[in-house]
């Protein structure tokens, strides 16, 4: 920031035959703000410390003959863009760099940090707004010089510059409050996101168990139910198939020990079938049944007992004769 009083300070210096104080004064006060607009209007940092260095070369150079009739701050500011600008039309370019971060680094004021939280806003603020308008935002709110410095540099009145530093910083604001509205949108759009990514993991982690559950203990269950039933169809089937043999004996009068071997396969087959598990559950009282009216089929008749008398009941006798 430039202090007051610089201009009376270098008057007595010169007063006094002082010019190295003087020009030490001029180096301390006004080699930020002058750096300042070197690069804002070369557009290169290297080139525009040159131009700085130039435009204290022939500031030093004119020093003993300026009559103050304008400030300090003002002479300095307008030979160091007429430096600039000559060498920009010299070159015909100008670079991409449009100022110095570091640049922001003094406290801007209070109208500046009311439009802006942080530094990287203020530094897009100033971007929003054309080359000539951010000079003078850089220079009176960071490097503080006055209006009426500016005025004099620019060959302007200090009322033009005072609108023209209105507007900017009208611009400025609108730019940090587009920014924050692009900021809320784009929180706004990754919660969103957060939220639909964690109902997708929730559901993989659902579809996980699931799987887990089917492919762990359902799957392996059906397939052992499926294992049980097969054989439980093969063992009734071979039950059958004894039935069915010890029926065309008896029909044809096998003998006795021919019959007794029949109905021991009858009882095999029934006893496999019976002690192979239900592959739908536990064993059920129609397997228990099944394995009554086995025993009545194959269970031979007791001595001294009629075959063709009351002592035979139900359809099964004639399987007993």
């Amino acid at each position: 920031m430039i202090a007051a009083g610089v201009d009376e300070r270098v008057r007595s210096h010169l007063a006094h035959g002082d010019e190295a104080s003087a020009r030490a004064l001029l180096v301390e006060h006004f080699d930020r703000p002058l750096l300042a607009v070197c690069r804002e209007i070369v557009r290169d940092p290297a080139v525009a410390e040159d131009m700085k260095q130039e435009t204290f070369e022939r500031a030093f150079a004119g020093l003993a003959g300026f009559r103050f009739e304008s400030s300090v701050a003002g002479w300095l500011l307008r030979i160091a863009r007429n430096r600039c600008i000559d060498h920009v039309r010299a070159k015909e370019t100008r670079a991409v760099v449009a100022y110095d971060p570091h640049d922001l680094d003094p406290a801007i004021d209070a109208t500046a940090e009311a439009a802006a939280d942080d530094r990287q806003q203020v530094e897009l603020a100033l971007a929003s707004v054309e080359d000539e308008d951010r000079e003078l935002v850089l220079l009176h709110h960071v490097h503080g010089v006055s209006y009426g410095e500016l005025a004099d540099s620019l060959g302007l009145a200090e009322g033009t510059v005072r609108m023209r530093m209105s507007r900017a910083l009208g611009r400025m604001r609108e730019a940090i409050e587009h920014a924050r509205r692009a900021e809320v949108a784009a929180s706004n759009r990754r919660h969103r996101m957060r939220m639909m990514l964690a109902g997708v993991g929730l559901g993989l982690a659902l579809f996980g168990a699931t799987s887990y559950l089917y492919l762990g203990v359902i799957r392996p269950q059906q397939e052992q139910a499926a294992v049980l039933q097969a054989e439980l169809q093969r063992l009734q089937e071979e039950e059958r198939k004894a039935h069915e043999e010890l029926q065309a004996a008896m029909a044809r009068g096998a003998s006795e020990d021919e019959l007794r071997l029949l109905r021991d396969q009858v009882a095999a087959a029934q006893q496999a079938a019976a002690t192979t598990p239900d592959p739908d559950g536990p064993v059920t009282s129609d397997t228990n049944s099944r394995s009554t009216v086995m025993r009545s089929i194959t269970r031979p008749p007791a001595t001294g007992t009629s075959t063709s008398g009351g002592g035979c009941m139900g359809p099964l006798c004639g399987l007993m004769r």
